[in-house]
């Protein structure tokens, strides 16, 4: 209930009082009022008690006093009415700054809300960029797996290649006969100079170019040299092709 003004609302007896019922129901009525309130104001009170670090001023003890006055108010309806109507005046104004308080812990409420929320936005946000994250991460991770399995494939390949150059070079060393072997590399198989060319050029760690200008030098070799039946030639021949897995 909201009081306009008491003054119209009052009705003036012969002795110039005011109608003492007509204040009564009006005071009883705003009292209804003010219980109604007092309880939506529990609610949210006792929902502000979760929320930290708000600065409200507005707390249960003021509301308690406001209703205890109100209880006063109602018991001393044997004053006169000029009192009752300067009380009343006193119960609007409470009534004004507890409906304002109200209003600015519903508007903190309401911002603690929205912050919440766009909290939860920037979390949810976060997530979705780690899960791109991480699955760009396992991606780069099954390449370097695919990698390591190419790579294992090619050791074995290299592996199994010199094992069996190794065997050609105790099967030679046993013969007596050449080319000699060092370290696993052909070196000095015979003065011929292509041939000699090659074995330099020959290294494990060679790169892709000079690996391909070995192998060019190799075909070269065997084109000219397939009539010559020299043994150091044959052996050099059948060793080049080993070269080339090597390479």
């Amino acid at each position: 209930m909201v009081i306009t003004s008491f003054k119209n609302d009052f009705k003036i007896d012969k002795n110039c009082r005011y109608s003492f019922s007509k204040a009564k129901e009006d005071i009883y009525g705003l009292m209804d009022t003010v219980q109604k309130q007092q309880s939506v104001i529990r609610r949210l009170v006792e929902e502000l008690n979760v929320i930290k670090n708000n600065n409200s001023t507005v707390t249960v003890i003021q509301f308690n006093e406001a209703i205890e006055a109100y209880n006063v108010s109602i018991l001393a309806n044997d004053q006169r009415i000029t009192e009752v109507w300067e009380y009343a005046e006193t119960i609007k104004a409470r009534v004004t700054r507890l409906s304002t308080s109200v209003k600015k812990i519903k508007k903190t409420q309401e911002k603690l809300v929205r912050e919440v929320a766009k909290s939860s936005n920037l979390v949810i946000r976060k997530a979705d960029s780690l899960s791109i994250k991480i699955a760009s991460k396992q991606s780069q991770i099954d390449k370097l797996k695919d990698d390591y399995k190419e790579l294992s494939k090619k050791a074995t390949a290299s592996k199994n290649a010199i094992a069996k150059f190794e065997k050609r070079v105790v099967k030679v060393k046993k013969s007596g006969g050449k080319p000699k072997m060092k370290d696993h590399n052909l070196v000095n198989v015979s003065e011929d100079h292509e041939m000699k060319y090659i074995l330099k050029r020959y290294d494990k760690r060679q790169t892709k170019e000079n690996v391909e200008t070995l192998r060019k030098a190799v075909k070269k070799f065997k084109a000219t040299h397939k009539n010559d039946d020299r043994p150091e030639v044959y052996r050099f021949i059948e060793s080049s092709d080993l070269l080339e897995a090597l390479a």
